[in-house]
């Protein structure tokens, strides 16, 4: 599929590897953008117990299993991660 194609087809209609491609850019400008700005990327793996729980991942490659707190929705440390 030629990159014309692809950026004219509706993003249901990609493949993942498409997918990838298109978004991966996007992804990576998103994530260094809030480096910059000291902020963590956010996400949940098999480390978070509950819903509330997420991984924040700091550009100096730290991350830490935080909880979000339902009341006040401030993230609170649970540990830091290896």
């Amino acid at each position: 599929m030629t990159e014309n194609n692809n950026n004219a087809k509706s993003v249901f209609e990609l493949t993942q590897e498409d997918l990838d491609v298109r978004l991966l850019p996007l992804m990576n400008d998103a994530i260094a953008k809030r480096y910059d700005k000291g902020l963590p990327v956010s996400y949940r793996d098999d480390r978070c117990p509950t819903a509330w729980h997420f991984i924040h991942e700091y550009a100096d490659g730290k991350k830490f299993l935080v909880q979000l707190d339902e009341a006040t929705r401030d993230f609170g440390t649970i540990q830091q991660l290896d």
